[in-house]
């Protein structure tokens, strides 16, 4: 019994280090978005994982250069609001700026499944992920489900960033009448579309789901403008009215490009090249305007012979923007890949084949299930090797042609690849977290010192850097020693204008005052600096035509007698606002000492009491009818 419980009691203890192992993930923000609203940006996103550090990047939305930086704090895993006043923010008053998220997450030092597979419940599967952060949809992960050949269950599930399920049914339904006979690899474009290859004969080509109308199911691509379809022969093939070959079943389709650059790669068993189908044809559906075809009815703009290389038929395509060539790659067992039929090819951009990697079998032991990936920067290749192994390389490029250079590898968890341990399709997200597709969707992250990804939110996201909000002062009041600080009696009114508050009072040697305005049912004080250091006012010595100090950095003193004149208003002469400028003087004996309401007579004084019968020509400040007038 002592023994049994003992096994218990170490069974316990390991279930609960299980439990605390720490799953560091490539960190992730996602659905950034941003308000204004009484002066405050507020700042919205969700994070997989609390953060390390964290900063909002700005930059000039015009010149894209960068103003600065706002460091966040307390960042966690889910939800996160950010409010702040807009004059906090980097930059210039009036500039329009952009913003990114920038977050630090822990370094990650294993190969960690960050998912769990039961959230990707499904038994044959491939995947594609939205990593344009100018997408509606940004972060969302694509899983193609097809259990059978023609299964009614065929079809597209849509997952979250934080992994949720969006859809409740299968999306299937395609608007050309067919099934998904044999829903294959996918791609995905920069407006966030799906494609979604097709490689059985009696459904061929290639379907799009659109996320923005998802009501509207799957659109064959490979169609006429009004609406008709191509003719599809026994084996396949799509051919237009006029006989033209135009695509065919395909087990991949991949996406390169945004906008009139936009190019469909699709691997086409059925157009057949000097003796050989299974050749990669690109479809340049850039349209001038900017925007993507929907439809496809002509020929490829060009077909790449590389069939001869492909006798496995079951093929996977990866493009590499930057140097405009494509990376296909097949199913290939331990010790079969060979220069007649290789793992992995590179086509550049003229069409010629400038890697094959049965020149390198000795790093390359086969491509199990045809799955691999390469980084957004091009630098780095993963793939499914013929041992089951996830095997990583350094891609060298010499002379515009790639080799590989092998990095190091690990074993994903059971459950994953298929029974023969096939991963049949591979991606990174945005944080370098990578997606693979066999029987199950696994995620892993991938070992790193620097956890660090930044995501800009959309362009349409522009914060314009102003000053302060005014502060809606419509009266303002001078009260000090002279009326014994009371707010009932004895204050002196300042008279607003368009661009600031004026008033003239007579104070004592050492007077002290303040500027008070009143705040609901009681009122707000504008003294020169609070008990925590808060300047009310900028304080600058050219700004004072007479003698006046800080008591205690807070009241305001003038240190001789006379009759003075206050002019508050914001830096700038703009509407009043806070920070306020002071401008204190002292005027000449015969001055005018109080303001008042009150309809003298129709004449005109200066502010040092002499009458004019007219309106005067010179500018200044002028009393007329009891009311002050600035004459500029």
């Amino acid at each position: 019994m002592k023994k049994f419980l003992l096994l218990l009691a170490l069974c316990a203890s390991f279930s609960m280090m299980a439990q605390e192992t720490e799953v560091i993930k490539g960190i992730l923000p996602s659905g950034l978005t941003s308000s204004v609203d009484e002066g405050n940006a507020t700042f919205k996103f969700y994070s997989n994982s609390a953060a390390e550090s964290a900063q909002l990047i700005f930059s000039d939305a015009t010149t894209g250069e960068d103003v600065g930086v706002y460091d966040l704090t307390g960042v966690v895993e889910g939800d996160n609001e950010f409010v702040i006043p807009i004059a906090d923010l980097p930059g210039e008053d009036g500039q329009v700026l952009n913003w990114a998220v920038k977050l630090v997450g822990k370094p990650i030092t294993e190969y960690t499944l960050i998912n769990n597979l039961d959230d990707f419940n499904y038994t044959y599967t491939f995947n594609t992920v939205d990593n344009n952060p100018e997408s509606d949809f940004f972060g969302r992960i694509y899983v193609g489900h097809r259990p059978g050949s023609a299964n009614a269950n065929n079809g597209l599930w849509i997952h979250n960033p934080d992994y949720s399920l969006v859809n409740t049914e299968v999306i299937n339904t395609r608007n050309d009448g067919k099934i998904l006979g044999s829903n294959f690899r996918m791609g995905i474009d920069a407006e966030g579309k799906v494609y979604i290859s097709d490689w059985s004969d009696g459904n061929s080509g290639v379907v799009v789901f659109n996320p923005a109308e998802p009501d509207a199911g799957l659109k064959a691509i490979f169609a006429n403008e009004d609406g008709t379809f191509l003719n599809r022969d026994g084996d396949g093939l799509l051919t237009n009215n006029d006989g033209v070959a135009v695509a065919g079943s395909t087990p991949s389709v991949a996406i390169a490009g945004s906008g009139a650059n936009t190019k469909m790669y699709v691997y086409n068993e059925d157009l057949i090249i000097s003796g050989s189908g299974n050749n990669l044809s690109v479809y340049n559906i850039g349209k001038e305007d900017g925007s993507i075809a929907s439809t496809w009815n002509s020929a490829p703009n060009v077909t790449y012979a590389i069939g001869a290389l492909q006798a496995n038929t079951n093929g996977s395509i990866v493009p590499d923007e930057a140097p405009g060539g494509v990376w296909v790659g097949q199913i290939r067992a331990a010790g079969q890949n060979n220069t007649g039929v290789p793992s992995l090819i590179y086509i550049n951009a003229e069409g010629e084949v400038v890697y094959n990697s049965g020149n390198q079998s000795d790093i390359l032991n086969g491509s199990q299930g045809a799955g691999f990936a390469i980084t957004p920067d091009g630098n780095r290749l993963v793939i499914s090797d013929g041992s089951t192994k996830i095997s990583f390389y350094d891609v060298i490029w010499t002379d515009g042609a790639p080799s590989l250079s092998y990095v190091d590898q690990f074993t994903p968890a059971a459950g994953i690849a298929m029974s023969n341990g096939r991963i049949l399709q591979m991606n990174f997200d945005y944080a370098g977290n990578l997606i693979m597709s066999g029987a199950k969707v696994g995620i892993y992250s991938i070992p790193t010192e620097e956890n660090v990804t930044i995501v800009p939110a959309k362009k349409a996201l522009t914060i314009t850097k102003v000053a302060e909000e005014p502060t809606g002062i419509e009266e303002m009041y001078v009260v000090g020693t002279f009326n014994g600080w009371s707010q009932e009696d004895g204050m002196i009114e300042l008279v607003e204008n368009e661009s600031a508050f004026e008033g003239t009072l007579d104070l004592e040697a050492d007077a002290e005052f303040k500027l008070i305005t009143p705040n609901g049912e009681g009122w707000k004080w504008f003294g020169g600096e609070d008990a925590n250091g808060v300047g009310y006012f900028l304080i600058n010595e050219d700004l004072f035509n007479a003698p006046i100090s800080l008591v205690d950095g807070a009241n305001f003193k003038v240190e001789e007698a006379g009759n003075f004149t206050i002019r508050v208003m914001e830096q700038g002469n703009k509407a009043v606002q806070e920070p306020l400028v002071m401008v204190v003087t002292k005027n000449a004996p015969q001055a005018i000492t109080t303001i008042s309401n009150d309809k003298v007579d129709n004449a005109w004084y200066n502010m040092s009491g002499i009458r004019f019968e007219s309106k005067p020509a010179a500018p200044g400040i002028y009393i007329h009818n009891g009311k002050k007038v600035i004459i500029k």
